[in-house]
């Protein structure tokens, strides 16, 4: 099972997040890869940080720029 930690900072997901866009829409859009924020940014990004609890197996994946159509969103 997958669980994604962060929010993506995308132009599309503040579009989702401000109900401009449906979700199911949003990879539909030409503007899907418009990052909004993202290293070496002026001003400086500010990174995400937190805490998790991990099981004994548990795995973390780490990707700097997104999965899209990669894994699927319903997983």
């Amino acid at each position: 099972q997958l669980t994604q930690l962060t929010r993506d900072h995308t132009l599309v997901q503040s579009l989702v997040d401000a109900n401009q866009v449906q979700a199911e829409d949003a990879g539909n859009l030409r503007v899907r890869n418009v990052v909004t924020r993202y290293m070496g940014m002026k001003p400086p990004a500010r990174a995400d940080s937190g805490a998790h609890d991990l099981a004994d197996g548990d795995r973390i994946l780490l990707c700097s720029d997104g999965l899209y159509g990669v894994v699927d969103q319903a997983r």
